[in-house]
């Protein structure tokens, strides 16, 4: 594997991203919390209060987006290219265990419950960049749940001597009545606004079946990156486009072709002109679901920054086509808008979770 450090003009970026890959070297797994010290000193803008006690919702509503629910449990993170890489090192049948999604990154991501072990597929190195710092970004918020729950343990007094069962059925609305609300906020010292975005991070039960995991649960990850060269990234790719050639109606390999890396919802929209259609759905569900605190981000644009607004729009709607009482006819339209303007969708990634759009430019409609 390539394990150049990649160049960073900030001095903490670059000891951060060398500790990593200095880690990385070692044949065995490597415990996160070796990495949280580096991780503190580059003072993210995305994880400013890193250091300290105080809980960073917004560092832990980043990471918790981008990793698989299950991630509390996980013992060992195991990353590879391919099924070949996997498979090298003792990881046979991957691609059979459970497939954990993250809710905001697309990535291939297995889980084995027995071990506890999560099986991530990385298509380039900076996809170690990226999972690496979400995760020990994750752990040290997590853990400071952990340290605050932990002293008010009385919180959940009236889940003791539930079953796991009716413990985990147990709504949210139906365990946060308004009281336990204050309590919980107070034992968290969170503000109103950081403590909405806490609440709506877990849908549903989860968020009372976490937050009690949370209790007792101290993180302490390893990861394993395998072992694998260049050639496997080489690898991994052919095979992704071969796939996608093969399937195709038209001949790429026949045509000049432009090739733009961007999330598969970006060009998506901007062609299509289904954003601005739907305009007032999306801005009605952010409203009253408020996922995110994106109810607020909202109200403030239009206030300070109205030309702003598209562009939030542009992120509100992914949420607007996964929820809400109308996603699948919101999906059928914006499958619709998409036909209009000839865009083709790849949904077979194998080895890579790279979906793939393809677009005549001579079926755009100029207007």
């Amino acid at each position: 594997m390539d394990r150049t450090t990649p160049a960073a003009a900030n001095e903490e970026i670059e000891l951060y991203i060398r500790t990593i890959y200095s880690l990385l070297r070692s044949s065995g797994p490597i415990r996160l919390r070796s990495l949280e010290e580096t991780h503190i000193g580059m003072n993210s803008s995305l994880h400013y209060r890193a250091d300290g006690t105080d809980i960073d919702v917004t560092a832990l509503s980043y990471a918790t987006l981008r990793l698989p629910v299950c991630f509390p449990d996980v013992s060992l993170v195991v990353m590879g290219q391919m099924e070949e890489v996997f498979r090298r090192r003792g990881y046979p049948d991957v691609e059979t265990w459970q497939p954990v999604p993250a809710r905001a990154r697309r990535r291939k991501l297995y889980y084995d419950e027995d071990r506890r072990i999560l099986a991530a597929f990385i298509a380039s190195v900076s996809d170690i960049d990226d999972m690496v710092t979400t995760m020990v970004a994750y752990q040290i918020e997590w853990n400071k749940l952990h340290e605050k729950l932990n002293r008010n343990r009385s919180l959940f007094a009236d889940l003791d001597g539930t079953t796991a069962t009716d413990a985990e059925q147990l709504r949210t609305e139906d365990f946060l009545t308004p009281e336990r609300c204050e309590q919980f906020r107070q034992a968290l010292d969170l503000s109103e606004g950081d403590f909405a975005i806490l609440c709506h991070l877990w849908p549903g039960q989860d968020w009372v079946k976490i937050l009690r995991k949370a209790v007792d649960q101290r993180m302490d990850t390893r990861i394993n990156v395998l072992a694998g060269g260049l050639s496997d990234y080489r690898h991994s790719v052919q095979i992704w486009w071969q796939r996608l050639d093969a399937n195709h109606p038209l001949s790429l390999g026949d045509r000049p072709l432009y090739f733009v890396s961007s999330n598969t919802h970006s060009l998506a929209h901007v062609l299509s002109g289904f954003v601005r259609h739907k305009k007032q759905d999306i801005v009605d569900l952010i409203l009253t679901d408020a996922p995110e605190g994106l109810d607020e981000e909202y109200r403030r644009l239009r206030k300070e920054a109205p030309d702003q607004v598209d562009n939030f729009l542009y992120y509100a709607s992914r949420y607007y086509l996964n929820h809400g009482a109308s996603v699948q006819e919101a999906r059928a339209r914006f499958a619709e808008h998409e036909a209009m303007i000839g865009l083709q969708r790849m949904r077979d990634p194998h080895c890579l979770d790279v979906e793939s759009q393809v677009n005549e430019i001579a079926k755009l409609h100029t207007e």
